[in-house]
């Protein structure tokens, strides 16, 4: 049980890394960020600028029938500081990852929509070593230098049939212009 305890701790801040999906919105005409409706441009946001951004996430939430109380309490609270660096043609839509650490490859995006100041998204993802599924569910909102949005990541899988739930926050700004460490990704 620790073994899978561990892997889906891991896929907390790994989760939403992936394919770069179409959007959902079936008024976007590009597959990524819709245009905001009967809304001024000014009030909302219809992506962010360009350059190198850092987010925080932070696991608020963590739940399994027969998990020791003392593992929930060991991870609430942790944090994963991550950073990305987004050009002028990826600020206007960017990929779904770009709210998530890039590192794990198992994901894909089943919907993902940024549109009127609002982002609203589906991750499917498969624990690397123990096989589990995810799904993740990312909800909130955006402005030109800044995102916060909450995850809440559900597992199936888990020793016993038991399922995973988590729940972590996310915060994200522009910290400025891209640089050698971060750029393209």
């Amino acid at each position: 049980m620790r073994h899978t305890l561990a892997i889906a701790i891991m896929l907390l801040p790994l989760a939403g890394c992936g394919d770069k999906p179409e959007s959902a919105d079936a008024g976007a005409k590009d597959g990524g960020v819709a245009a905001p409706v009967a809304a001024p441009l000014a009030a909302a946001p219809t992506g962010f600028q360009p350059g190198k951004w850092q987010a925080t996430s932070e696991l608020v939430k963590m739940e399994m029938p027969g998990m020791p109380p003392e593992i929930a309490k060991a991870n609430v609270g942790k944090k994963t500081i991550f950073e990305h660096c987004i050009t002028a043609e990826q600020a206007a839509k960017p990929p779904s990852d770009f709210f998530t650490d890039r590192r794990n490859k198992n994901c894909t995006a089943k919907s993902f929509t940024m549109a009127g100041g609002k982002i609203d998204a589906t991750m499917s993802c498969t624990g690397e070593r123990s096989g589990s599924d995810m799904t993740m569910t990312i909800k909130g909102d955006y402005h030109p230098t800044n995102y916060t949005a909450t995850m809440t990541m559900v597992g199936a899988g888990m020793p016993g049939g038991g399922e995973m739930k988590m729940t972590a926050t996310t915060t994200g700004q522009r910290v400025g212009e891209c640089d050698a460490k971060v750029a393209g990704g």
